[in-house]
C-alpha cells in the first residue's frame, strides 16, 4: 500500500474537500511569522479590528529583534483562545488557553523608532 502525498489546500473550498471538518471561515489578518490565518471565534475577533498582520509578544520580539525593555508601551489588540490537550491521571481533556496578539504595524513602527533614535523610546 502506497501513501498518497499530503495535499495542501489553497482555498476554503479545497480545505473542505480535503478535510470536511476543516474550518470554512478564516480571518483577514495573517500571523507574520508563519503566514497562518486564524479561524472560528478568533477570526471573528480579528476581522472586527482594522489589522492585516498580527503576532504574539514572543513572536514580535524574535521577528523584529527588539528587547523586552524596548517593547514598553506596546498594547495587545486582542486576546484569542487556543485549545490544548491536557492529560491528568490518564484522562485527556481539551482546555482553552488565552493568548494576546499585537498589531505587527506597531512593532514595525517601534523598530523604526529604535533605529532612528537609538534605545530611547
Amino acid at each position: 500500500m502506497q501513501n498518497s502525498p499530503q495535499v495542501q489546500p489553497t482555498s476554503v473550498q479545497q480545505a473542505a474537500e480535503v478535510n470536511p471538518s476543516a474550518p470554512t471561515f478564516f480571518s483577514d489578518a495573517v500571523n507574520i511569522t508563519n503566514g497562518n490565518r486564524y479561524s472560528g471565534d478568533n477570526a471573528e475577533i480579528l476581522n472586527s479590528l482594522p489589522v492585516k498582520e498580527v503576532c504574539t509578544f514572543k513572536q514580535g520580539v524574535k521577528h523584529f529583534k527588539i528587547s523586552g525593555k524596548q517593547t514598553l508601551g506596546l498594547k495587545s489588540i486582542a486576546s484569542l483562545i487556543r485549545y490544548v490537550l491536557i492529560e491528568n491521571k490518564g484522562e485527556t481533556r481539551t482546555v482553552p488557553r488565552k493568548f494576546a496578539v499585537f498589531n505587527a504595524d506597531d512593532w514595525k513602527q517601534r523598530q523604526l523608532d529604535i533605529i532612528e533614535n537609538g534605545y530611547k523610546i
